[in-house]
Protein backbone atom coordinates (compact mmCIF):
# COMPACT_ATOMS: atom_id res chain seq x y z
CA UNK A 1 0.00 0.00 0.00
CA UNK A 2 1.92 3.04 -1.23
CA UNK A 3 -0.68 5.53 -2.44
CA UNK A 4 -3.61 7.39 -0.97
CA UNK A 5 -6.15 5.61 -3.16
CA UNK A 6 -5.25 2.20 -1.75
CA UNK A 7 -5.26 3.50 1.80
CA UNK A 8 -8.60 5.23 1.23
CA UNK A 9 -10.28 1.95 0.25
CA UNK A 10 -8.94 0.22 3.33
CA UNK A 11 -9.77 3.08 5.73
CA UNK A 12 -13.26 3.65 4.34
CA UNK A 13 -14.07 -0.04 4.90
CA UNK A 14 -12.51 -0.11 8.38
CA UNK A 15 -14.42 2.98 9.50
CA UNK A 16 -17.55 2.28 7.47
CA UNK A 17 -17.27 5.93 6.46
CA UNK A 18 -15.69 7.13 3.21
CA UNK A 19 -16.27 10.70 4.40
CA UNK A 20 -14.21 10.25 7.57
CA UNK A 21 -11.49 8.43 5.62
CA UNK A 22 -11.23 11.38 3.22
CA UNK A 23 -10.96 13.87 6.09
CA UNK A 24 -8.16 11.93 7.75
CA UNK A 25 -6.25 11.48 4.51
CA UNK A 26 -6.56 15.16 3.63
CA UNK A 27 -5.33 16.15 7.08
CA UNK A 28 -2.26 13.92 7.11
CA UNK A 29 -1.27 14.45 3.46
CA UNK A 30 -1.54 18.22 3.16
CA UNK A 31 -5.04 18.38 1.73
CA UNK A 32 -4.99 15.69 -0.95
CA UNK A 33 -8.28 14.13 -2.03
CA UNK A 34 -7.94 10.35 -2.53
CA UNK A 35 -10.88 10.24 -4.93
CA UNK A 36 -9.46 12.86 -7.27
CA UNK A 37 -5.79 11.89 -6.97
CA UNK A 38 -5.58 8.25 -5.86
CA UNK A 39 -2.07 7.70 -7.24
CA UNK A 40 -0.35 10.20 -4.95
CA UNK A 41 2.25 8.20 -3.00
CA UNK A 42 2.24 7.95 0.78
CA UNK A 43 5.50 8.49 2.62
CA UNK A 44 6.25 6.01 5.41
CA UNK A 45 5.59 8.61 8.12
CA UNK A 46 2.28 9.57 6.51
CA UNK A 47 1.20 5.95 6.36
CA UNK A 48 2.11 5.43 10.02
CA UNK A 49 0.19 8.55 11.06
CA UNK A 50 -2.87 7.52 9.07
CA UNK A 51 -2.88 4.00 10.46
CA UNK A 52 -2.68 5.40 13.99
CA UNK A 53 -5.52 7.83 13.22
CA UNK A 54 -7.78 5.05 11.91
CA UNK A 55 -7.05 2.96 15.01
CA UNK A 56 -8.00 5.91 17.24
CA UNK A 57 -11.24 6.45 15.34
CA UNK A 58 -12.09 2.76 15.66
CA UNK A 59 -11.97 3.33 19.43
CA UNK A 60 -14.64 6.03 18.96
CA UNK A 61 -12.37 9.05 19.27
CA UNK A 62 -14.02 11.77 17.16
CA UNK A 63 -12.29 12.77 13.95
CA UNK A 64 -12.25 16.35 15.25
CA UNK A 65 -10.17 15.32 18.27
CA UNK A 66 -7.79 13.34 16.06
CA UNK A 67 -7.11 16.17 13.62
CA UNK A 68 -7.54 18.89 16.25
CA UNK A 69 -10.21 21.01 14.57
CA UNK A 70 -13.93 21.18 13.83
CA UNK A 71 -15.89 23.27 11.31
CA UNK A 72 -18.43 25.68 12.81
CA UNK A 73 -20.43 28.42 11.10
CA UNK A 74 -17.98 29.73 8.47
CA UNK A 75 -14.64 28.77 10.04
CA UNK A 76 -12.68 25.90 11.54
CA UNK A 77 -11.95 25.90 15.27
CA UNK A 78 -9.24 24.19 17.26
CA UNK A 79 -10.75 21.61 19.60
CA UNK A 80 -9.07 19.35 22.17
CA UNK A 81 -9.93 16.99 25.01
CA UNK A 82 -10.46 20.12 27.14
CA UNK A 83 -13.20 21.57 24.93
CA UNK A 84 -16.68 20.53 23.89
CA UNK A 85 -16.72 19.98 20.15
CA UNK A 86 -18.70 22.73 18.39
CA UNK A 87 -22.10 21.30 17.44
CA UNK A 88 -24.11 21.99 14.27
CA UNK A 89 -27.20 22.82 16.34
CA UNK A 90 -25.27 25.57 18.12
CA UNK A 91 -25.05 27.38 14.79
CA UNK A 92 -28.72 28.21 15.42
CA UNK A 93 -27.56 30.30 18.36
CA UNK A 94 -25.32 32.32 16.04
CA UNK A 95 -28.06 32.55 13.42
CA UNK A 96 -30.55 33.90 15.96
CA UNK A 97 -28.25 36.78 16.86
CA UNK A 98 -27.28 37.48 13.24
CA UNK A 99 -30.95 37.72 12.28
CA UNK A 100 -31.73 40.10 15.12
CA UNK A 101 -29.13 42.86 14.80
CA UNK A 102 -27.77 45.15 12.12
CA UNK A 103 -24.36 44.01 10.90
CA UNK A 104 -22.82 47.44 11.49
CA UNK A 105 -24.05 47.82 15.08
CA UNK A 106 -21.50 48.55 17.82
CA UNK A 107 -22.53 45.70 20.07
CA UNK A 108 -21.19 44.35 23.33
CA UNK A 109 -21.50 40.57 23.51
CA UNK A 110 -21.15 38.23 26.50
CA UNK A 111 -20.68 34.50 25.91
CA UNK A 112 -21.22 32.32 28.99
CA UNK A 113 -19.45 28.95 28.85
CA UNK A 114 -17.45 29.96 25.79
CA UNK A 115 -15.45 26.71 25.38
CA UNK A 116 -13.63 26.92 22.05
CA UNK A 117 -14.96 30.46 21.65
CA UNK A 118 -16.82 29.40 18.52
CA UNK A 119 -20.03 31.34 19.23
CA UNK A 120 -18.38 34.60 20.33
CA UNK A 121 -15.75 34.55 17.58
CA UNK A 122 -18.33 33.77 14.88
CA UNK A 123 -20.43 36.70 16.07
CA UNK A 124 -17.47 39.07 16.20
CA UNK A 125 -16.57 38.13 12.65
CA UNK A 126 -20.12 38.87 11.48
CA UNK A 127 -20.37 42.14 13.46
CA UNK A 128 -17.09 43.98 12.72
CA UNK A 129 -17.86 46.85 15.11
CA UNK A 130 -18.71 44.54 18.02
CA UNK A 131 -16.59 43.53 20.99
CA UNK A 132 -17.12 40.71 23.45
CA UNK A 133 -16.18 38.71 26.50
CA UNK A 134 -16.09 34.92 26.70
CA UNK A 135 -16.33 33.35 30.16
CA UNK A 136 -15.45 29.79 31.10
CA UNK A 137 -14.51 27.91 34.27
CA UNK A 138 -11.92 25.85 32.40
CA UNK A 139 -8.56 27.53 31.98
CA UNK A 140 -7.42 24.97 29.36
CA UNK A 141 -10.57 25.66 27.33
CA UNK A 142 -9.94 29.40 27.54
CA UNK A 143 -6.42 28.89 26.22
CA UNK A 144 -7.96 27.22 23.15
CA UNK A 145 -10.50 30.05 22.79
CA UNK A 146 -7.67 32.60 22.84
CA UNK A 147 -5.83 30.61 20.15
CA UNK A 148 -8.95 30.45 17.99
CA UNK A 149 -9.53 34.17 18.41
CA UNK A 150 -5.97 34.94 17.35
CA UNK A 151 -6.14 32.58 14.38
CA UNK A 152 -9.44 34.01 13.15
CA UNK A 153 -8.61 37.68 13.55
CA UNK A 154 -10.79 38.75 16.48
CA UNK A 155 -8.16 39.00 19.22
CA UNK A 156 -8.35 42.81 19.29
CA UNK A 157 -12.09 42.69 20.09
CA UNK A 158 -12.38 39.60 22.28
CA UNK A 159 -11.50 39.11 25.94
CA UNK A 160 -11.59 35.81 27.75
CA UNK A 161 -12.22 35.48 31.45
CA UNK A 162 -11.69 32.51 33.77
CA UNK A 163 -14.70 32.48 36.09
CA UNK A 164 -17.41 30.28 37.54
CA UNK A 165 -20.73 31.38 36.05
CA UNK A 166 -22.60 30.12 39.10
CA UNK A 167 -21.50 33.29 40.90
CA UNK A 168 -21.56 37.04 40.21
CA UNK A 169 -19.41 38.14 37.28
CA UNK A 170 -17.39 41.30 37.99
CA UNK A 171 -17.40 42.60 34.43
CA UNK A 172 -18.17 46.24 35.17
CA UNK A 173 -20.26 46.82 32.06
CA UNK A 174 -23.60 45.99 30.51
CA UNK A 175 -24.09 43.97 27.35
CA UNK A 176 -26.39 44.23 24.35
CA UNK A 177 -26.27 40.49 23.69
CA UNK A 178 -25.80 37.62 26.12
CA UNK A 179 -25.46 34.10 24.72
CA UNK A 180 -25.20 30.85 26.64
CA UNK A 181 -24.83 27.20 25.74
CA UNK A 182 -24.49 25.71 29.22
CA UNK A 183 -24.26 22.02 30.15
CA UNK A 184 -27.77 20.57 29.90
CA UNK A 185 -27.44 16.77 29.94
CA UNK A 186 -28.96 15.01 32.96
CA UNK A 187 -26.22 13.52 35.14
CA UNK A 188 -27.79 10.05 34.94
CA UNK A 189 -27.89 10.22 31.13
CA UNK A 190 -24.20 10.89 30.57
CA UNK A 191 -23.15 7.24 30.71
CA UNK A 192 -25.71 6.42 28.01
CA UNK A 193 -24.31 8.97 25.56
CA UNK A 194 -22.48 7.84 22.44
CA UNK A 195 -18.89 6.95 23.35
CA UNK A 196 -17.67 9.64 20.93
CA UNK A 197 -19.18 12.20 23.33
CA UNK A 198 -19.09 10.39 26.68
CA UNK A 199 -15.43 9.43 26.49
CA UNK A 200 -13.93 12.41 24.67
CA UNK A 201 -15.84 15.58 25.58
CA UNK A 202 -15.22 17.09 29.04
CA UNK A 203 -18.03 16.08 31.39
CA UNK A 204 -18.00 19.52 32.97
CA UNK A 205 -19.31 20.84 29.63
CA UNK A 206 -22.08 18.21 29.51
CA UNK A 207 -23.40 17.68 33.04
CA UNK A 208 -26.37 19.90 33.83
CA UNK A 209 -27.30 18.23 37.11
CA UNK A 210 -30.07 15.83 38.06
CA UNK A 211 -32.63 17.28 35.64
CA UNK A 212 -30.19 19.02 33.30
CA UNK A 213 -31.42 22.46 34.33
CA UNK A 214 -28.95 23.52 37.04
CA UNK A 215 -27.35 26.28 34.99
CA UNK A 216 -30.66 27.64 33.74
CA UNK A 217 -31.63 28.33 37.35
CA UNK A 218 -28.44 30.32 37.86
CA UNK A 219 -27.81 32.18 34.61
CA UNK A 220 -30.99 34.34 34.53
CA UNK A 221 -30.10 35.63 38.00
CA UNK A 222 -26.44 36.37 37.38
CA UNK A 223 -26.99 38.13 34.04
CA UNK A 224 -29.51 40.71 35.32
CA UNK A 225 -26.83 43.13 36.61
CA UNK A 226 -25.17 42.87 33.19
CA UNK A 227 -28.30 43.84 31.25
CA UNK A 228 -29.80 47.13 30.17
CA UNK A 229 -33.40 47.58 29.05
CA UNK A 230 -32.72 46.47 25.48
CA UNK A 231 -30.45 43.51 26.19
CA UNK A 232 -31.33 40.26 24.44
CA UNK A 233 -30.54 36.85 25.92
CA UNK A 234 -30.11 33.82 23.65
CA UNK A 235 -29.63 30.32 25.06
CA UNK A 236 -29.37 26.80 23.73
CA UNK A 237 -31.44 24.12 25.49
CA UNK A 238 -31.75 20.36 25.34
CA UNK A 239 -34.59 18.06 24.34
CA UNK A 240 -37.89 18.85 26.06
CA UNK A 241 -36.36 21.63 28.21
CA UNK A 242 -37.87 24.67 26.50
CA UNK A 243 -40.90 25.16 28.77
CA UNK A 244 -38.93 24.75 31.99
CA UNK A 245 -36.26 27.21 30.87
CA UNK A 246 -38.89 29.72 29.77
CA UNK A 247 -40.55 29.50 33.20
CA UNK A 248 -37.26 29.91 35.05
CA UNK A 249 -36.29 32.95 33.01
CA UNK A 250 -39.69 34.57 33.54
CA UNK A 251 -39.24 34.39 37.31
CA UNK A 252 -36.21 36.68 36.89
CA UNK A 253 -37.99 39.22 34.71
CA UNK A 254 -36.91 38.00 31.31
CA UNK A 255 -39.55 38.11 28.58
CA UNK A 256 -39.75 35.07 26.32
CA UNK A 257 -39.99 36.00 22.66
CA UNK A 258 -39.57 32.92 20.49
CA UNK A 259 -37.73 29.65 19.89
CA UNK A 260 -35.77 28.26 16.96
CA UNK A 261 -36.13 24.58 16.13
CA UNK A 262 -33.30 22.35 14.97
CA UNK A 263 -33.58 19.89 12.07
CA UNK A 264 -35.24 17.34 14.38
CA UNK A 265 -37.98 19.76 15.36
CA UNK A 266 -36.56 20.31 18.86
CA UNK A 267 -36.85 23.82 20.29
CA UNK A 268 -33.11 24.38 20.53
CA UNK A 269 -32.55 28.14 20.90
CA UNK A 270 -34.69 30.42 23.07
CA UNK A 271 -34.72 34.20 22.78
CA UNK A 272 -35.54 36.54 25.68
CA UNK A 273 -35.60 40.29 26.12
CA UNK A 274 -35.96 42.82 28.94
CA UNK A 275 -38.01 45.28 26.93
CA UNK A 276 -41.07 46.77 28.65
Amino acid sequence: MNNIGDFYKKAAAALNSPHEARILIAHFTGGHNPVLHPQIPLAAEQLAALEAAVARRQKHEPVSKIIGSKPFWRDSFITTKDTLDPRPETELLVQAVVDRFDKTAELKILDLGTGTGCVLISLLKHFPAASGVGVDISQPALAIAVQNSENLGTADRAQFMNADITGPLPLGTKFDIIVANPPYIKTADIQALMPDVRDFDPHSALDGGADGLDFYRIIPRIILPLCHKRTCFFCEVGYNQSKEVQAECRTHGLIYETALEDLNGIQRVLIFSLMD
